[in-house]
């Protein structure tokens, strides 16, 4: 009677013409049809940005150096982290601000603290000139990305909030009050810090 085979002895399996030599009778693992094409995206989606960055490198030749300084720092990472930063407070601002008029029970304008009204006005300074900067670096190609339009769109609400309330004097008023409800976009701004994290 012949003994059993050693699990530890090794076994040759053919697979598609080649002999491979596999410890203790497991089988290669196979890669997946999804991780196949996985791969295979992920390398043509790489291959298109090497394809992009080139024709940038290229366009960025004829510009002026202030128009490539512009762009640079306004797609630099620290730059976007600085951005991310500035969103986090301009969260917490809104939270304040939302709290102060809940225990106002008023008029949405006349128990903001002045603290608040200042930072709205500093924060929409600081979003003017990013939108600016990637404006002016980015010239026709920054209405083509979404986050910019929204950017863009939140800058000219805000100005328009400063423009009512100063023609209003502060009254309660529906337009104005949306117009304020609309500066919670800002808040979608955090998804744009979150995909642009590692």
């Amino acid at each position: 009677m012949p003994s059993p085979k050693p699990p530890e002895q090794l076994v040759l399996v053919e697979e598609s013409d080649k002999v491979e030599v596999y410890a203790n009778c497991q089988e290669k693992p196979r890669k997946s049809r999804t991780s196949v094409k996985e791969e295979l995206e992920k390398s043509r989606h790489e291959e298109f940005h090497r394809r992009e960055s080139a024709k940038d490198i290229d366009e960025q030749a004829s510009w002026s150096e202030p128009r490539r300084l512009a762009y640079r720092v306004a797609n630099a990472h620290w730059f976007e982290t600085l951005m991310g930063v500035i969103v986090v407070i301009n969260v917490v601002l809104i939270c304040l601000e939302s709290n102060s008029g809940a225990v106002c029970n008023g008029p949405s304008g006349s128990c903001t603290p002045v603290y608040i009204e200042v930072g709205n006005v500093i924060l929409l300074v600081i979003y003017t000139f990013e939108a600016s900067m990637r404006l002016f670096g980015e010239r026709a190609q920054f209405f083509c990305s979404r986050w910019n339009n929204l950017d863009a769109t939140i800058v000219t609400f805000g100005y328009l909030d400063i423009l009512l309330s100063s023609v209003l004097g502060g009254e309660s008023n529906a337009v104005l009050s949306m117009i304020r409800i609309l500066r919670v976009g800002r808040l979608l701004r955090m998804v744009k810090l979150l995909r642009s994290l590692p």
